[in-house]
C-alpha cells in the first residue's frame, strides 16, 4: 500500500476509534476522567491523531511497534493527565489517564501491526 492510501486508512481509523474511546472512558469511569463539555476531548483527539499520524510514519519504522506504542502510551496518558491543569472543566485522575492511556496504546498497537505489515509488502512488491 502507498503511502498516501496508508495514511488515510490511519486517519479513518484514528478519527473513528480516539473519539470513541475518549469518550467512552469518560463516561465509563466519571469518578476519574471527567470533561464539562466535548471540547478536551475534541482537543485530545485532534492532538492524538495529527501526532499519531507523523509518528506512526517516522517513529514506529524506526523503533518498532514495542516501543513505538509505549512512547505513545506514556505520551497520551501524560498528555491525558495534564488536560485537568491546562484546560477548563477537565478532571483527569493520573489512573484515569494510565487506564486511558492503556486502553488508545491497545488500539495503536493493532494499527502499527497492520500499519508495518503494509510497509513490507511495499517493499516487497516493489518492481
Amino acid at each position: 500500500m502507498q503511502l498516501p492510501a496508508r495514511i488515510l486508512s490511519n486517519l479513518l481509523y484514528k478519527l473513528l476509534v480516539f473519539p470513541a474511546l475518549i469518550l467512552a472512558f469518560s463516561r465509563w469511569f466519571p469518578e476519574w476522567i471527567y470533561f464539562a463539555d466535548q471540547r478536551p476531548p475534541v482537543f485530545l483527539s485532534i492532538l492524538f491523531i495529527a501526532i499519531g499520524l507523523v509518528a506512526d510514519e517516522t517513529i514506529l519504522p524506526w523503533l518498532g511497534n514495542q516501543t513505538a506504542t509505549l512512547q505513545g502510551f506514556l505520551f497520551m496518558a501524560v498528555v491525558t493527565w495534564g488536560t485537568s491543569f491546562m484546560l477548563a472543566g477537565a478532571e483527569v485522575t493520573l489512573s484515569g489517564a494510565i487506564l486511558l492511556g492503556a486502553a488508545l496504546g491497545v488500539v495503536e498497537y493493532v494499527m502499527h501491526c497492520w500499519l508495518l505489515q503494509q510497509r513490507e509488502k511495499e517493499t516487497h512488491h516493489r518492481p
